[in-house]
């Protein structure tokens, strides 16, 4: 099922490199290197999320991003 799958997805990304696409504002997109570090407490479909361009911390829903194609594991 898919919920086995992402769970395991999830475990997989924790602590893996990752490029990670966000769409700018005039629809072009724009790929930030970054490093997976945890899975939120709770909500646990959110992620724990730096980059190398902006470390600070973000939370996202990567699994979502992952599957449409804009998350890659490096």
């Amino acid at each position: 099922s898919s919920r086995i799958s992402d769970a395991h997805l999830a475990d997989t990304m924790i602590g893996k490199a990752v490029e990670h696409m966000f769409e700018t504002e005039d629809g072009s997109k724009d790929e930030w290197r970054g490093m997976v570090l945890a899975r939120a407490p709770i909500m646990n479909t959110w992620f724990y999320i730096t980059y190398e361009k902006d470390p600070v911390l973000y939370m996202y829903q990567l699994l979502d991003d992952y599957k449409e194609g804009d998350l890659r594991i490096m």
